[in-house]
């Protein structure tokens, strides 16, 4: 979006999904909303889901953080109508938004030039983890992209290493085939 409106309240956040959703939508249908981390929007509203008229949109947080991901978001807003018109949350969507929070708390990453040290600046990334990392919390695997990479990986006994320009493009591909 070249004006990039920021949402300050839960009705300006309405405001944008309505207009994403066509005026004869008899359907549930899935949005999400891509903001910088200042609350500024990034694009118009992704849908993501469509429902039936007798049943609910399918709620795929795969799907959703894919979206948020690829438009570079570092927030996000998820919303979906009722074309029964009765916005009470129904218990299934209570259910799945504490299931999204919780896969969206899973998501961390850590970016930082390293100015020239990279073994600083990884150290400094697993002390933030560290702290963001709920109790009990275990990492199955690590990866290092960018330069530097190698001496990361044999320096920390990491899984994985890509050079940054390799891990873009399988990345890329990972979310659009």
């Amino acid at each position: 979006m070249d004006n990039k409106p920021s949402i300050s309240t839960p009705s300006s956040a309405a405001a944008l999904f309505i207009a994403a959703l066509p005026a004869d939508a008899r359907e549930e249908r899935v949005f999400v909303l891509p903001l910088d981390g200042s609350g500024r929007v990034l694009a118009k509203p992704i849908l993501v889901s469509i429902g039936h008229e007798d049943g609910t949109a399918q709620i795929d947080a795969g799907a959703i953080f894919r979206e948020a991901l690829k438009s570079g978001a570092e927030e996000i807003i998820v919303a979906h109508n009722h074309p029964s018109g009765d916005i009470t949350p129904s218990r299934a969507d209570i259910t799945a938004t504490k299931r999204l929070r919780e896969a969206g708390e899973l998501l961390y990453t850590f970016y930082r030039n390293n100015q020239g040290n990279p073994v600083k600046t990884a150290i400094k990334a697993m002390e933030e983890l560290e702290k963001a990392l709920p109790a009990g919390a275990k990492i199955s695997g690590a990866c290092s992209t960018g330069y530097g990479e190698q001496l990361l990986k044999s320096a920390f006994s990491l899984d994985h290493g890509e050079v940054e320009t390799v891990a873009h493009a399988k990345a890329a591909m990972f979310f659009d085939p």
